[in-house]
């Protein structure tokens, strides 16, 4: 079901300490050399763990898991995927999920673990296609979205339990589409979209228990259109984006309980912010902003607001980018000192990166792996 290289995930031609802290390191993730393209998609909890997808030269793309210097090359070619990728780990690491599809072209959501390998979870009754968006702390709880073929306006959302299996989320009106895009740690809390198909209204939505409820937007009108992106480990902290047709802009936004929809605020020349991933308890928020039509990679912190990534790596760790263009963040584990996306190189080709800022409690045995991935290519497997 998966082979094992003891390598480094990739060759990366690019690392940088910051003056400011000699210990932080931003270093390449690109592809090894007996494949074209990587692409990185969560972390756990520590960052000690990374997952995504993979495209070996001559071979449909993969699923991977890198742990620690191991890299894990996932197929699902024994239940019948011929491609397959990973898009959200557990908070220890041991379990994660996705979506693959087979020569039909339809998907359905996956669940792997070491022990029980890949497990395809169906769909809801009467679709042929699903996904799993994410996954709760102990990989317990799934949440996507389940649909007929490329046919959207049928998506629905669920949530996936061992016993119960997958059961639809509720939407906010009968003719209403849905997806799940995040869940909390311990799976009682999911957030996502739902819209309106009569008119296209989309409304961030919270579930709890299965229970749904409209979170509204903060500019309102018929032309405000909302997505919740990803929630806290305790449920309390979503974020996502609020889009306007009438201006064609869009922001970043913050909703607690006590504050509602709060707007992260603005970076200059930005057109539109859209969030894809929160830490742990809401202090840290990652993702990507549109300036120019080019992307770039944003952080929002309590403490200092909203900047882009690369101001971030240049004013606060003396990062020198050397013409690196850092286009989103992925992911951010739990405690925020480690952080992954995507760029695009000074040679312009596309790669992915990480960036570690070394904790009290950080694993000697990742930061070795982090230091091997900047030495090291790595190689294809033995036949």
């Amino acid at each position: 079901m998966f082979r094992l290289i003891a390598a480094a995930l990739c060759a990366s031609v690019f690392v940088a300490s910051g003056a400011a802290n000699a210990n932080a390191k931003f270093v390449e993730f690109g592809p090894p050399d007996w494949a074209f393209a990587v692409s990185p998609t969560a972390l756990n909890g520590d960052g000690s763990v990374l997952v995504g997808g993979i495209s070996p030269f001559g071979n449909p793309s993969q699923a991977f898991r890198w742990s620690n210097g191991t890299f894990q090359m996932i197929d699902g070619v024994f239940v019948g995927y011929v491609t397959i990728s990973a898009t959200a780990v557990s908070m220890d690491g041991s379990v994660l999920v996705g979506s693959g599809s087979g020569a039909d072209v339809n998907s359905d959501a996956f669940r792997w673990s070491d022990s029980t390998g890949v497990v395809r979870l169906g769909t809801l009754e009467g679709h042929n296609t699903s996904a799993a968006n994410a996954v709760n702390a102990d990989g317990s709880v799934l949440v996507g979205a389940s649909r007929v073929g490329i046919d959207f306006s049928t998506s629905r959302a669920f949530r996936w339990t061992e016993i119960a299996g997958m059961q639809e989320l509720a939407s906010l009106a009968d003719d209403s589409q849905s997806i799940a895009n995040s869940v909390s740690a311990d799976g009682s809390v999911a957030v996502g979209v739902s819209m309106r198909l009569s008119d296209g209204t989309a409304r961030s939505v919270r579930w709890i228990d299965g229970s749904v409820m409209d979170l509204g937007t903060i500019r309102g009108g018929a032309g405000s259109f909302s997505e919740a992106m990803a929630v806290s480990a305790d449920g309390s902290v979503i974020v996502g984006y609020e889009f306007s047709n009438s201006d064609n802009t869009s922001f970043a936004y913050r909703w607690t309980e006590s504050d509602g929809m709060q707007s992260l605020g603005a970076i200059a020349g930005a057109q539109e912010l859209y969030p894809t991933a929160v830490n742990a308890d809401g202090s840290v928020i990652v993702g990507l902003a549109y300036i120019d039509g080019s992307e770039r990679a944003f952080l929002w912190t309590e403490s200092a607001g909203l900047r882009l990534f690369a101001d971030v790596l240049s004013t606060d760790f003396g990062i020198d980018l050397d013409g690196w263009l850092l286009q989103d963040v992925y992911s951010v584990s739990a405690d925020g000192s480690v952080y992954v996306g995507r760029a695009i190189t000074p040679t312009g080709a596309p790669s992915s990166w990480m960036f570690i800022i070394p904790t009290p409690g950080a694993s000697m045995a990742f930061l070795m792996a982090v230091a091997l991935a900047a030495a090291r290519r790595a190689r294809p497997p033995a036949a």
